[in-house]
């Protein structure tokens, strides 16, 4: 089991796939806003000391949910998938012209109302999605 406390970008979506998958605790909220009792809470929970209701059923159902995911992971040829997702991309995305279209409209977005530097590092520490307006 694994806890993750987001702080920017693609981690608040890990900590939903976490949570979703029962494999540990995913916070919906920023790291800073997470208080220490939250925090000792999750790692008692993910340490199977206490579950929800006072007993390790919880945990160890993070337990079990983590080995059949690393086991479903190891059998899986990540080379050969990683390859398919970058094909799949070019071909869907790239080739047909659909990835400029999105690039310049957010282009486009950011020359109307340009983000100074502050403004785009608290966006991509605070926002689910920082690049999408």
């Amino acid at each position: 089991p694994t806890i993750v406390t987001p702080c920017i970008a693609d981690q608040f979506d890990n900590a939903a796939l976490i949570e979703s998958s029962g494999c540990g605790v995913g916070f919906t909220k920023p790291l800073k806003n997470i208080s220490s009792q939250e925090l000792a809470d999750s790692i008692l929970k993910c340490c199977a000391v206490v579950g929800d209701k006072g007993d390790i059923e919880s945990s160890s159902n993070m337990c079990s949910n983590s080995k059949r995911i690393a086991i479903t992971l190891g059998e899986e040829d990540g080379i050969q998938n990683a390859i398919q997702a970058i094909t799949t991309f070019v071909t869907t995305r790239l080739d047909t012209g659909e990835w400029e279209k999105e690039f310049e409209t957010r282009l486009e977005q950011r020359i109307k109302r340009p983000w100074g530097f502050l403004y785009a590092c608290y966006r991509m520490l605070f926002y689910n999605s920082p690049f999408e307006e």
